[in-house]
């Protein structure tokens, strides 16, 4: 599941095509051709523009200019290194959580539980490896709370979202983002190299 071949030249990209579709076709495995990918640079800055055809039923795969966002694992990457389409996924989360309160669709319980259970855990990913800055969770942070009070009907409350989400026993997205940010800074300090000197 969500393979990936990296190369540095389109012939090699061609030679490790094949093989990966002997491997799959001897393990009786497919791939999903409207989900499979090409995409990259050369090393002058020009993007990869060539066809690669999947052996299995000779159709082209998806040619993805460099700026285009791929989803992989869960994360909206692309080639350029911009999270922008991933920070957009994450405020869309946001406002599809906020929207149903608002709109009365859920309960105040249910929206508690998905801040805490789904909300929270599904922005991990993003909190982890996209550049999202402490005032854009707090902003997050906020409407959510705006949108509890507002669901329990206590709106002139002066609550600070840091004192809702502790009775709700939420995590704020804030501290989400810290405690995913010192995830990833000890799990690079533990990685083992890949290789050692002699």
């Amino acid at each position: 599941d969500d393979t990936v071949v990296l190369c540095d030249n389109v012939q090699h990209l061609a030679k490790l095509n094949e093989i990966t579709h002997d491997f799959f076709k001897e393990h009786r495995l497919n791939i999903n051709e409207g989900k499979t990918h090409v995409t990259g640079r050369w090393a002058n800055g020009e993007p990869l523009i060539d066809t690669l055809l999947w052996p299995g039923s000779g159709q082209a795969l998806h040619t993805a200019p460099p700026s285009e966002s791929i989803r992989y694992l869960g994360a909206h990457i692309n080639m350029d290194l911009d999270w922008s389409t991933h920070r957009g996924k994450m405020e869309a989360t946001v406002m599809n959580l906020i929207s149903c309160l608002n709109h009365k669709r859920i309960t105040l319980q249910q929206g508690c539980m998905i801040a805490k259970y789904v909300t929270g855990p599904k922005l991990e990913t993003g909190l982890r490896h996209a550049e999202v800055d402490a005032d854009t969770t707090e902003k997050w942070d906020t409407r959510i709370a705006t949108a509890l009070k507002r669901r329990a009907g206590i709106t002139q409350s002066k609550l600070h979202y840091s004192s809702l989400f502790t009775i709700c026993k939420i995590t704020p997205i804030s501290d989400l983002r810290i405690l995913s940010q010192m995830t990833q800074t000890l799990e690079m300090l533990n990685r083992r190299p890949l290789c050692r000197s002699r």
